[in-house]
């Protein structure tokens, strides 16, 4: 018996999967990576625009902030259906609805022992049933570092480590068209993890109190204060009796006015 046509055909089954699953298809793709605000220019609100011209080649993740905030990393890209419209058809069979994204991560430098096993790297981010019609750009977002996961990593210095800390999540959309299940194009976005490089504050005026009166500090992210855009931050209390750190909006809060 050869077995080489099972073998053949095992492995297509886990291409396909029990749905008849289409993998890496590139008619549905995740186009560029985008910031909070994106183009919308408005300071304050999570936004993502899909028309934004402004594209991120990376992402950091302060885990210092991480902690703070128990927030992980949220990825924000354009999904694009690149498949045209069906003419004279009664129902458009060429239009997609994006459930979810599959992350695969892969983990560099001092990162690795807080992502052991492969459920830590591989897994699925649930989303909102969204459509796409033939042509269509949207916003979508994945959750690719989980709270609480890198929480660790805060109470460690690896300035001196010879390999910095890095995951690079890699994101392909999940989605259905005309009843099938199909999984689209996989793209790759590399985050550097960092310990407080995140952090604007005062080393001369670490607390609050100490600030002059009618100072403001950077807001950070609007999305997300972990990542990705540099935030003020200072102490409650003050050398006596030294508080808990503070950051954007609630570090404005508690400067003297």
């Amino acid at each position: 018996m050869n077995p080489r046509p099972l073998v053949g055909a095992l492995a297509l089954a886990g291409l396909l999967g029990a749905g008849g699953c289409v993998a890496n298809d590139v008619s549905l793709a995740i186009g560029n990576f985008l910031p909070a605000d994106g183009a919308a220019g408005m300071a304050g609100m999570c936004l993502h625009d899909a028309a934004s011209v402004v594209s991120l080649n990376g992402g950091t993740y302060d885990v210092v902030l991480g902690r703070l905030y128990q927030r992980g990393y949220e990825a924000a890209f354009v999904v694009r259906n690149n498949l045209g419209t069906v003419s004279g058809a009664d129902v458009e069979t060429n239009a997609y609805y994006v459930q979810s994204y599959n992350v695969q991560l892969e983990v560099l430098g001092p990162a690795q022992p807080f992502l052991p096993s492969i459920t830590d790297r591989e897994f699925k981010s649930e989303t909102a049933t969204t459509r796409v019609a033939p042509g269509e750009l949207i916003a979508g977002s994945a959750t690719v570092i989980k709270p609480k996961k890198l929480d660790d990593l805060a109470d460690i210095d690896f300035s001196n480590d010879p390999v910095q800390p890095e995951i690079i999540a890699r994101i392909a959309p999940v989605a259905t068209r005309a009843e099938e299940q199909q999984i689209g194009a996989t793209a790759a976005y590399p985050i550097h993890i960092c310990r407080g490089c995140l952090i604007e504050s005062n080393p001369k005026t670490p607390y609050c109190s100490g600030y002059a009166k009618g100072s403001s500090l950077k807001l950070g992210n609007a999305c997300n204060p972990a990542a990705d855009d540099v935030i003020g931050c200072c102490l409650l209390g003050d050398a006596t009796s030294p508080g808990r750190l503070v950051c954007g909006a609630e570090a404005n809060l508690a400067i003297p006015q």
